[in-house]
């Protein structure tokens, strides 16, 4: 069975709360395998969440730059170049 870890906080991090001494013995339960993805799930969601993603705003300074073009090209004509393109 796992060993007891100790209550006290490692250096720069908060105490465990219930939730999370619940969690940690949960995981100490699993095989070895389950443990390992378990720990590899947990790495994925802290990368995941490390970086704020940013909130700005899409700026469409673009919209209407080719409206020269519309008399020239229909959404058709778009359309077949784009799968030629692929």
């Amino acid at each position: 069975m796992a060993n007891k870890k100790s209550t006290a906080a490692a250096p720069n991090k908060a105490p465990r709360s219930r939730e999370s001494a619940s969690l940690g013995l949960r995981i100490d339960r699993l095989p070895p395998l389950l443990r390992k993805e378990a720990m590899d799930y947990v790495e994925f969601l802290e990368k995941k969440h490390r970086y704020p993603r940013s909130r700005k705003a899409l700026k469409f300074s673009w919209a209407g730059c080719l409206s020269h073009l519309k008399d020239r090209y229909t959404a058709v004509d778009l359309q077949h170049k784009a799968l030629e393109w692929r």
